[in-house]
C-alpha cells in the first residue's frame, strides 16, 4: 500500500475551482438587481404543496408562483409568495421549460412527498 489508510481521505471529491467559479459567476451574472433568491422546502399535504404554477406558455416565458392555497403547505410555511419567479425544482432549473414540463417536475416531487423550490423575489425599497 503506497499510503497508510489514515492519510487517504474518503468522502467528497475535490471540486475543480474553475468549475465552481463558472457556476457561481453564471448565477450572479444572470441575477437581476433588486432581487433575492430563496430556497423553500415543502412537504406535500393531502391537497398537494399548496400553490399554483403560472407561465411557461412560450419558450421565453418565465414560470411564476400563482395563488397560494389557504391552509396549504405553502401558506403554513409562510415563505412562498405569489409572483415569486420559480428558478429550480429539486435542483433542476426550469428556465426555458414549458408549463407541462414544470408540472411534470412537480408531479415527481409529489410522488416523493416533498419538494425544494428555488424562487427569485423582487425586492422593493420604500421611498418616494
Amino acid at each position: 500500500m503506497p499510503f497508510p489508510p489514515s492519510i487517504i481521505r474518503s468522502g467528497s471529491p475535490k471540486l475543480d475551482p474553475s468549475e465552481v467559479y463558472l457556476k457561481s459567476k453564471t448565477l450572479y451574472e444572470d441575477k437581476p438587481p433588486n432581487t433575492k433568491d430563496l430556497d423553500v422546502f415543502l412537504r406535500k399535504q393531502e391537497s398537494g404543496f399548496g400553490f399554483r404554477v403560472l407561465g411557461g406558455d412560450g419558450p421565453d416565458q418565465s414560470i411564476y408562483i400563482g395563488a397560494i392555497i389557504p391552509l396549504g403547505a405553502a401558506e403554513k410555511d409562510g415563505r412562498l409568495r405569489a409572483a415569486d419567479e420559480l428558478m429550480c425544482i429539486d435542483g433542476i432549473p426550469v428556465k426555458g421549460k414549458s408549463h407541462k414540463q414544470v408540472l411534470d417536475l412537480m408531479t415527481t416531487a409529489a410522488r416523493n412527498g416533498h419538494v425544494l423550490l428555488t424562487v427569485r423575489r423582487k425586492i422593493f425599497y420604500g421611498g418616494t
